[in-house]
């Protein structure tokens, strides 16, 4: 497959996995709880593919110094977006945390272009621009006042930011472990993030318990579309692959008010969704 055939791929998984989110943390009684379930779930999935589809044989450790620079970076970037995705997306709904979480593009693709010398050009930088307006755009929920509310929308901009500089080392680990071995690495080690301190036992069956199957789907769909993801990264500039991957955002905006009736302020959503796309679109 190629690079924009793998890539749509991910869109689509990533649409789902966005919208499996919402409905999982609303039912959670603990996000860090449905955190770990979530993160032991779907690194078991990434190591069952990784042993399945025979990636093993190829396993190798790269000797490069910026390889792990770049894997620790990576690491904490993706811990901390995990610990804390489930308490945004519990407190927001999904089609709202999906624009303001954009901003994570514009963060990867500045570092990208630094970091692996990918051009600059005056579409990319009105790109940027459009997508930070559209979250200027998405409307304030009708709650906005309660200290829930505005603090999943500063959490969702926190997650934005961890994620950025995630996705702004994925291509390093891809190139430099394989995207195979990057992605056991990146679902396994962020649980360490994750679970620290430690916590109760009894929490984390609660959270079995209220998940059932859909953390199980869920945690099935995001391993399946980081891994095309990644591999799309092997394929192509990053400045290429993580534009189109946005195209989840006017995706879940639109699936959001379908299944998850999630229609407040519908119209500028759409709006602040397709200036988003466009965005992403102009930073190909």
């Amino acid at each position: 497959m190629n690079w924009l055939t793998l890539t749509l791929i991910s869109t689509i998984l990533f649409t789902t996995m966005n919208l499996l989110q919402r409905v999982l943390a609303v039912s959670s009684h603990d996000q860090r709880a449905a955190a770990i379930v979530f993160n032991f779930t779907a690194a078991s999935m990434a190591f069952a593919i990784f042993i399945l589809t025979g990636a093993y044989q190829n396993f190798s450790l790269p000797s490069s110094q910026i390889a792990y620079i770049g894997l620790v970076v990576g690491v904490v970037s993706y811990g901390l977006f995990e610990r804390l995705r489930f308490v945004a997306a519990k407190r927001i709904d999904a089609s709202t945390l999906t624009i303001i979480t954009t901003l994570g593009i514009v963060i990867a693709f500045i570092g990208s272009a630094i970091i692996y010398h990918e051009d600059i050009s005056i579409s990319k930088m009105i790109g940027s621009l459009l997508i930070l307006s559209a979250i200027f755009i998405v409307p304030s929920p009708k709650n906005q006042h309660s200290k829930k509310t505005r603090s999943g929308l500063l959490i969702g901009l926190a997650i934005s930011l961890c994620i950025g500089f995630a996705l702004m080392m994925d291509k390093n680990g891809a190139l430099f472990f394989s995207s195979e071995t990057y992605s056991i690495l990146v679902w396994s080690l962020p649980l360490l993030i994750v679970i620290y301190p430690g916590i109760k036992v009894e929490k984390l069956y609660a959270e079995i318990k209220i998940g059932s199957w859909r953390i199980i789907l869920m945690a099935l769909v995001n391993v399946l579309a980081y891994a095309t993801f990644l591999k799309a990264f092997t394929l192509a500039d990053a400045t290429k692959v993580m534009p189109i991957g946005q195209l989840s955002t006017i995706m879940t905006v639109l699936l959001g008010a379908a299944f998850l009736n999630e229609r407040d302020g519908l119209v500028a959503k759409i709006i602040a969704g397709l200036i988003a796309t466009v965005g992403a679109i102009l930073l190909v």
